[in-house]
């Protein structure tokens, strides 16, 4: 699946539900990335491209 509303969608809600895994990544604790995509992953059930959802993260993360 590489729907951005979906995936864009999904880590609205990823990264809400998950403020302090999002200020650790802000801080410099990149790690934390494999954790969020893994909740987006799962958020949208193994069916989102993953690149795709990196690439969502890492936009949403730096607003």
């Amino acid at each position: 699946m590489s729907d951005a509303g979906l995936i864009e969608r999904a880590v609205s809600e990823v990264l809400e539900e998950n403020p302090d895994s999002a200020g650790m990544f802000r801080s410099g604790e990149t790690k934390v990335m494999n954790f969020l995509m893994g909740q987006v992953m799962r958020k949208t059930q193994g069916k989102a491209d993953p690149a795709a959802v990196r690439d969502a993260l890492t936009r949403a993360l730096q607003k």
